[in-house]
């Protein structure tokens, strides 16, 4: 897989600066390749719901995609450029920050949308065991820009994502055995719109992941 990651981010790093992105965006090649890479990977599936973020991470990397992109995501508290977002662990609701920077001479709007899931349950035995295949996890998903958000030609645009698991769903995953907690995952999308000559960039993915209760509980 090294050879493979390293074949990888050289092509990207070809991209970047062929598109002379180091000098338009002011950000360093490794920044720019880690956002670029993360938020265009193809996010994998299993009986039609992603794997878990604890198993692919930000999906596949797709120079494809990467090429493809009308922008670049950068979220709020990696200044590394990583497209990821650590709820960290609690019961109230979670808020972080992305903002979508436009590489293009025209406005770009993004439909928004998220999947949020939880380990799902089996009974063997009259036991409760909890498996690796992901289940829809309900919970309250509002964006700051309403359900799209439009960017300038060449600007940005910032979208707060809040997320919130209600009391009865809390309580609900509590009586199918998850009594100390259970994990919060999945993914924020931001699908391109076609603009008006039916041209459409890359999809872009922002993994997700935290913990609905406190960790270091026993």
């Amino acid at each position: 897989s090294s050879p493979h990651a390293s074949g990888l981010v050289a092509l990207a790093s070809e991209f970047i600066a062929d598109r002379g992105l180091v000098e338009k965006t002011g950000l360093s090649q490794r920044v720019l390749a880690q956002s670029l890479m993360m938020s265009t990977a193809q996010v994998i599936l299993e009986n039609e719901l992603p794997y878990s973020v604890r198993n692919q991470g930000a999906g596949l990397a797709s120079i494809e995609n990467m090429i493809l992109a009308d922008a670049y995501i950068l979220v709020d508290g990696q200044p590394d450029g990583k497209v990821k977002a650590q709820l960290g662990d609690g019961t109230d609701e979670r808020t972080f920050t992305f903002t979508v920077n436009n590489l293009t001479d025209a406005e770009k709007t993004y439909d928004l949308s998220a999947l949020i899931m939880t380990n799902g349950v089996t009974e063997i035995d009259g036991y409760a065991l909890v498996t690796d295949e992901m289940v829809e996890l309900p919970a309250e998903v509002t964006f700051s820009t309403g359900d799209t958000v439009t960017v300038p030609a060449n600007g940005s645009a910032e979208v707060t994502v809040t997320i919130a698991v209600s009391e009865e769903t809390a309580a609900e995953m509590e009586a199918k055995g998850f009594i100390n907690g259970f994990y919060i995952e999945g993914f924020v999308y931001a699908e391109p719109v076609a603009d008006a000559e039916g041209k459409v960039g890359a999809s872009h993915s922002i993994p997700l992941l935290g913990w609905y209760g406190c960790w270091t509980d026993p």
